[in-house]
């Protein structure tokens, strides 16, 4: 009875690291390079791009953003369709182990909603990324002229 019970412990302890998140580098994702446009007086909307990348082996879920710089922030993408854009909001932004995402203009970005002030160019402004593993991230965005990018 006593070696079933230690077969059956082993086996357990065995099938717990065969996990495969047993291995995965929980370290998070590098931020960089993120930036804004400058906005105008009573513009209530902006956006920040910037790129990610995962330098560990599992993929890694932004849930959620948020800035002091807004009401409220959300991750969008742009898509087209018979030739017409269109932005929505979803739900995570997934970014796969040992890879990079770029956040751009056209494509999949974060929006500011109800900005609390015009984002003047030279000026920075915190954003915090939200991962699904409860960590947060505060990235510093950095505001450029309107024409600049």
């Amino acid at each position: 009875m006593i070696r079933i019970a230690l077969l059956a412990l082993a086996a357990l302890g065995l099938s717990a690291c065969m996990d495969s998140d047993a291995y995965c580098d929980t370290a998070l994702p590098t931020p960089g390079e993120a930036w804004a446009r400058a906005t105008a007086e009573g513009q209530p909307m902006g956006a920040v791009y910037m790129t990610i990348a995962n330098n560990g082996d599992c993929d890694v879920e932004v849930l959620r953003v948020t800035s002091g710089a807004s009401e409220g922030a959300s991750i969008h993408e742009t898509t087209f369709d018979n030739g017409m854009a269109s932005m929505s909001p979803i739900d995570t932004l997934e970014i796969a182990g040992n890879s990079r995402i770029t956040l751009e203009p056209g494509g999949t970005h974060i929006m500011l909603e109800g900005l609390k002030a015009p984002l003047e160019a030279g000026s920075t402004f915190k954003l915090t990324l939200w991962y699904g593993t409860g960590a947060q991230q505060v990235v510093d965005v950095a505001v450029v002229e309107a024409s600049a990018r």
